[in-house]
C-alpha cells in the first residue's frame, strides 16, 4: 500500500475513534444531573397512547412533573424537594412518600450503571436535529452483541440535556417516546413549587 492510502485509512480510524469518544462524552452529559433550571411540557407516547407531563426542575434534584388528563386537568402530581418525593394520584386520593429516585439504600451505584451501560452498548453519533425548537446531538444506542438500535437520544447542543429518548422493540419498532414539546431554561426558582403537603384526608402510604 502506498503512504497516501495508508494516510487516508489511518486519518479515517482517527476521526472514527473521536467521534465515538465525543459520542462517550455526550451521553456522559445527557446522563448527569441537569446544570440548569427549566420548565417546559413533555410528550410521552406508548402504545399509540399519548400523555402529556408539565415539569419544572432547579438544582441539585428538585422537581415537580404533574401528568395531565385529556382536558388538562392534572391527575397525578410528583415533587421533590431532594430529600422527599411525593406522589399524589388525584384519582384516588392516596399519596406516597418516600426517598427520591437513587436515594434508596440497595439501588445500583450510578458509576456501576454508567460501567454496565459502556460494557454492554456501543454508542454513535447521528445527523443533528432540533427538538422543541432547540438543536440537538443525537445518539444512537445499538447493543454491542449486535441488532437494531435500542433507543436513540436528543441532546441539547447547549445545555446538555435530554430533549428527546425514542425507545425501540428488538423488531425495530419503536415501543416508547418521550419529548419535550416547548422548554424554557433559567426559569425562575420558586421553593413552593418544589415543596408539598397532603391535603386533608389523603390517605398517606409510606415507601422506602
Amino acid at each position: 500500500m502506498s503512504i497516501e492510502p495508508l494516510l487516508a485509512v489511518l486519518l479515517l480510524a482517527a476521526s472514527a475513534v473521536r467521534a465515538q469518544d465525543e459520542a462517550a462524552v455526550l451521553l456522559e452529559e445527557a446522563l448527569s444531573p441537569p446544570a440548569a433550571a427549566y420548565e417546559g411540557q413533555l410528550a410521552v407516547t406508548a402504545r399509540r397512547e399519548t400523555r402529556r407531563l408539565l415539569v419544572r426542575y432547579a438544582p441539585p434534584g428538585r422537581y415537580r412533573r404533574e401528568s395531565l388528563d385529556a382536558l388538562g386537568t392534572t391527575e397525578l402530581l410528583v415533587v421533590s424537594d431532594g430529600e422527599t418525593e411525593w406522589v399524589h394520584d388525584r384519582r384516588t386520593g392516596t399519596v406516597w412518600q418516600g426517598l427520591p429516585p437513587g436515594r434508596e439504600h440497595g439501588l445500583a451505584d450510578p458509576e456501576e450503571e454508567r460501567r454496565l451501560l459502556a460494557d454492554n452498548y456501543a454508542v454513535r453519533l447521528l445527523a443533528d436535529a432540533a427538538v422543541a425548537g432547540r438543536p440537538c446531538r443525537v445518539l444512537e444506542v445499538s447493543p454491542r452483541r449486535g441488532g437494531p438500535a435500542a433507543q436513540r437520544l436528543w441532546v441539547d447542543a447547549e445545555e446538555g440535556i435530554l430533549l428527546q429518548r425514542v425507545a425501540y422493540e428488538p423488531d425495530g419498532a419503536e415501543s416508547v417516546r418521550v419529548s419535550f414539546e416547548k422548554i424554557a431554561f433559567g426559569a425562575p426558582v420558586r421553593a413552593s413549587d418544589f415543596k408539598y403537603r397532603p391535603p386533608a384526608g389523603a390517605r398517606v402510604v409510606k415507601t422506602r
